[in-house]
């Protein structure tokens, strides 16, 4: 089984202005959420989709999915405080049909442009590897600062990437990374969910990424966004 873990619980508090969050703001013709939901179902390796919203908008979006009629079973859960704690939320909602090699795929729901390549890559690789991270290849020189006021360090380019999502998983690696952490009583180290995999010395495949699958962060994001998906849909005219 293929299970996507949808995470839109966060509060998009970068966004001038917004009254809700940036993952329920209307992208050119649908919501954001809606974006990356409908891509996820229109793979037909993908079983289960979970989403993690807030209670509040749960009704809100149970009525687009319907509008939606997707042909794959979804479930819901709760987010938590951080995003390490709605990432456990998926977890634990879909731990009745989970078996230790089925795989776990988290996306954030603010990357609404995640492509059907990247989605099937990452089942390809974490079925391999047990855990993958999808990267995009540095474009700028990244400067290291330690103190903020000066250069520290400038690593090569050519071995710095930026962190994208899907982040995938066999269900048994991701479940004890949570485990390994809680159980402890100890103080989560990231927020990541890949970051917390490596953590215990797991290695992750890299799937490159698309720069159209960004993550709307700022009101700039969104339009950039809907400017791209506007010019895709006039050259289909």
């Amino acid at each position: 089984m293929n299970v996507a873990c949808i995470l839109a619980g966060g509060a998009g508090r970068r966004m001038a202005g917004a009254s809700i969050p940036k993952q329920f703001l209307t992208l050119y013709d649908k919501p954001v959420l809606m974006w990356s939901v409908e891509t996820f179902d229109r793979c037909a390796q993908i079983d289960l989709i979970c989403l993690v919203v807030p209670p509040g908008y749960r009704a809100v979006v149970e009525g687009w999915l319907r509008q939606a009629g997707l042909r794959t079973s979804v479930r819901f859960a709760s987010p938590g405080a951080e995003r390490f704690d709605s990432a456990y939320a998926a977890l634990i909602a879909v731990s009745d049909v989970c078996g230790p090699d089925d795989i776990i795929l988290f996306h954030d729901a603010a990357r609404p442009l995640v492509s059907l390549d990247t989605i099937e890559e990452n089942i390809r690789l974490a079925k391999r590897y047990g855990a993958v991270y999808t990267v995009l290849p540095a474009q700028d020189t990244v400067v290291v600062s330690t103190d903020g006021r000066t250069v520290s360090d400038i690593p090569p380019r050519r071995e710095q990437f930026q962190g994208q999502t899907p982040q995938s998983f066999r269900y048994e690696v991701i479940a004890n990374a949570h485990a390994h952490f809680r159980t402890r009583g100890m103080e989560v180290p990231v927020t990541d969910d890949c970051s917390l995999v490596f953590r215990l010395g797991h290695t992750a495949a890299l799937c490159i990424g698309s720069k159209q699958n960004l993550k709307i962060t700022t009101d700039e994001d969104l339009v950039f966004l809907e400017a791209l998906i506007a010019a895709q849909a006039n050259r289909r005219q």
